[in-house]
């Protein structure tokens, strides 16, 4: 919310654009300025940081087999967006996109979909939150 302003003071105001926030700030009797992005105060993150690894007895363990689970956190003043690109072909990942409310989480699962009979790893993914990028992937043992 701008504050009130004597003629030749600088009064900024806050924007939510398009998933981004832009500062603009206004000159009270002068020219307004043209806006710039800035980070929305808060942050977000993505845990666990590292790759997940697991076995799979071939005949004996589930298909698809839930190997892991990613949370995103929201920790922004407004939601955010996440997607998912890049999984390799053992992995299956739900869900691959979608919004965060502030302060919430967001579980991604990561599943084994049985489509080698080979251990494999690691294999990377990309997991884009609020235009941050994170890294997931999975290494695995397959008996």
């Amino acid at each position: 919310m701008p504050t009130t302003a004597s003629a030749g003071q600088v009064d900024t105001f806050l924007y939510y654009v398009d998933g981004s926030y832009a500062v603009v700030r206004y000159v009270v009797g002068g020219a307004t300025t043209s806006p710039s992005p800035s980070s929305s105060p808060g942050s977000v993150s993505v845990v666990p940081t590292t790759n997940l690894s697991f076995v799979h007895q071939v005949g004996v363990t589930s298909c698809p087999q839930l190997i892991g689970t990613y949370t995103l956190r929201n920790d922004k003043p407004l939601p955010v967006n996440y997607s998912v690109s890049g999984v390799p072909f053992q992995l299956t990942v739900t869900p691959t996109s979608g919004s965060i409310p502030s302060g919430a989480t967001q579980t991604l699962q990561i599943f084994f979909n049985c489509s080698t009979t080979s251990s494999f790893g690691p294999v990377n993914f990309q997991i884009q939150v609020d235009g941050q990028n994170f890294n997931g992937g999975a290494s695995g043992t397959i008996q």
